[in-house]
């Protein structure tokens, strides 16, 4: 699943030992989504 995603330059986040809170937060940060823009 790596080299299809790294073929199709899809980045891969790790969330081992991670809340979904915090792999959220990390998804948001990457995208440079502000959480103001989900309520």
């Amino acid at each position: 699943a790596e080299q299809i995603y790294a073929k199709h330059k899809i980045p891969i986040i790790t969330s081992a030992g991670k809340s979904i809170e915090e792999t959220a937060t990390q998804v948001m940060q990457e995208l440079g989504i502000s959480k103001k823009y989900l309520l």
